[in-house]
């Protein structure tokens, strides 16, 4: 799968004794090419370039653009001033996790969609068991 900046590599459809070819292919084709790193997802490698950017960091820069757009348009606002914009995240995969911590220390809410979420497997705040709950 091609996500423009990365590289999905989804096994899920993989047969069991197969999936070990993917990831000997995966290993050498990050032995060729050591600006990419792996990240593991659920039944797929993400193949990013190797900069320290997660989806956390995403977050974080994305908030902060939202507020510093709110503080210009509140700047030039007459009459009463608007309330405040919650940040809620909603992911369902282990890459999401940085983006479920970034959450709680910005006094925002992360929700997990997982049957399998724990209070010990996750830093969501909360866990929905499918997308149809969300």
């Amino acid at each position: 799968e091609d996500n423009t900046f990365s590289v999905s590599v989804h096994y899920r459809m993989v047969a069991e004794e197969e999936r070990e070819k993917v990831n000997d292919v995966v290993n050498q084709l990050l032995a060729e090419m050591p600006m990419l790193r792996r990240t593991h997802g659920k039944m797929v490698y993400e193949l990013r370039p190797s900069a320290d950017w997660d989806k956390g960091k995403a977050v974080e820069w994305l908030l902060e653009q939202i507020k510093k757009e709110y503080k210009e348009q509140l700047a030039q606002q007459e009459g009463p001033i608007e309330q405040d914009f919650f940040p809620l995240y909603i992911g369902d995969d282990v890459t999401d996790e940085d983006a479920f911590r970034v959450m709680g220390n910005l006094d925002g809410l992360g929700i997990i969609v997982s049957d399998t979420a724990t209070e010990g497997n996750t830093a969501a705040s909360y866990a929905l068991r499918s997308p149809v709950e969300v």
